[in-house]
């Protein structure tokens, strides 16, 4: 029967997450923007950080609506398998 317990071992679940990560990450690195240094830590450490974040997220929002438009991906599935995302990222 159906159980209320979601798998966070969904195969789809985690394509989902391991794409979006991947995406993510190249983005990271090929997106420009002004470098940016955080907080020094208290063993001294600076992170160098490139602030490319809100031109990263209109790229992802971009891409997932062209992605869906051209059918080259279902966007539902994100909703459908939602539930399964979150308990693969609790583990």
């Amino acid at each position: 029967g159906k159980t209320m317990w979601l798998s966070p071992l969904d195969p789809e679940a985690w394509r989902i997450i391991l794409s979006y990560m991947a995406f993510e990450l190249l983005l990271m690195r090929i997106v420009p923007g002004k470098e940016f240094r955080a907080t020094m830590s208290s063993k001294g450490h600076v992170p160098v950080y490139k602030a490319n974040g809100v031109q990263s997220l209109f790229i992802s929002v971009i891409t997932f609506i062209a992605l869906g438009y051209y059918g080259i991906i279902d966007p539902s599935r994100v909703y459908d398998k939602f539930g399964e995302i979150m308990a693969a990222m609790n583990l």
